[in-house]
């Protein structure tokens, strides 16, 4: 019998990092080490069902934190939901279980808080700031403003001729 643990660790994460973009991959392999390895790694994968995948779900919307102490939010546990569903679905495809997708069917506990709503400035705004700023913090607030990058691919640019703490500070400040 092959257990959650043995799928995801030798079949369902290896697939991911082959196939998909490395993000995805370091996002998955997260939230299976971090919210699910040691809540239901042992249990056997055919066997798994939905009233078990809610379990699940609802021990981590009451129990996962931030790295701050505080609840994870509605969004964080959809993608947890998302990964089991992901994974399910290739288990299906691979002929490890039958049926259907055991996470479909769960749902999202309530009460869970939304995440904050995001906030982007204007091209006006953008240009203001960056005449407003000296090089190479100009450069800085260009690349974000105007990349789309999120707030961690920007805080893992290189900027040549600055001390690393330097750009980290800056990129915290976004």
């Amino acid at each position: 019998m092959v257990t959650l643990r043995s799928f995801m660790e030798n079949v369902f994460l290896p697939f991911v990092k082959s196939h998909k973009r490395a993000n995805t991959h370091k996002g998955y392999a997260e939230i299976w080490r971090v919210h699910l390895k040691i809540l239901c790694g042992d249990s056997v994968l055919r066997h798994v069902r939905t009233c078990d995948v809610q379990r699940w779900l609802d021990t981590v919307a009451a129990s996962a934190r931030t790295k701050d102490g505080v609840v994870i939010t509605k969004t964080s546990l959809q993608r947890v939901k998302s990964f089991l569903s992901g994974s399910f679905a290739y288990a299906i495809s691979q002929g490890f279980m039958d049926g259907v997708n055991r996470a479909e069917s769960a749902h999202i506990p309530a009460g869970l808080r939304d995440s904050k709503e995001t906030v982007a400035y204007s091209l006006e705004e953008i240009v203001k700031i960056i005449l407003a700023l000296p090089e190479p913090h100009s450069t800085m607030v260009a690349v974000a403003g105007f990349t789309g990058a999120r707030r961690g691919e920007i805080r893992g640019l290189e900027w040549p001729g600055l001390p690393r703490r330097c750009n980290l500070r800056f990129a915290l400040h976004l």
